[in-house]
């Protein structure tokens, strides 16, 4: 059963109860390919890469593509959104297999 204490972010808080934030996590498995978030969907939800590979890619208005990052297990990507409101500045897509927590 997937928990939030395998999430590299958490590891190492002895003073919180992580527990109590459990039901609000949702654990995602992504195939190699699959967008994981793309330019300018509304959510807010921050992503913890558990497992697996993503790159980060931003698009320009002529339409070309730019990598800003390629992020590996125990990163974590889509805080922007969560602390300034607004839609997905980027997208995200994973490389490999992967499990995120959401």
């Amino acid at each position: 059963m997937a928990s939030i204490t395998q999430v590299a972010f958490f590891q190492g808080i002895s003073d919180l109860d992580l527990a109590r934030f459990e039901h609000r996590c949702l654990w995602k498995k992504v195939d190699e390919g699959q967008t994981i978030i793309d330019f300018d969907d509304p959510s807010s939800d921050v992503y913890f890469l558990v497992a697996g590979d993503v790159r980060i890619q931003v698009r320009t208005a002529g339409g070309r593509e730019f990598i800003l990052a390629d992020l590996r297990e125990g990163e974590f990507f889509g805080e922007l959104s969560a602390i300034d409101g607004e839609p997905r500045s980027a997208n995200v897509t994973a490389l490999n297999r992967a499990t995120i927590c959401i």
